[in-house]
């Protein structure tokens, strides 16, 4: 498996497993980015309410009992 990486070739002789293993989770790691990198291009308007869905969400999760009220 050969990288290019910051004006570098490096070699390395690795299995094909572990090869596609790493392919694939390179791979992954450039689809989360695309996704994140979409999320600017969202509305301000939908990315407020995802912003209090989610701390809403972080308030359900940490509550001591599934009814509690937030104090604010």
């Amino acid at each position: 498996m050969t990288f290019f990486y910051n004006g570098a070739v490096t070699v390395f002789n690795v299995a094909r497993d572990t090869a596609d293993r790493i392919i694939k989770m390179a791979d992954e790691q450039y689809v989360e980015h695309r996704l994140l990198r979409n999320l600017h291009d969202v509305p301000l308007a939908r990315k407020k309410s995802l912003q209090r869905f989610l701390e809403k969400r972080r308030e359900r999760l940490t509550a001591t009992t599934p009814y509690t009220k937030s104090v604010k």
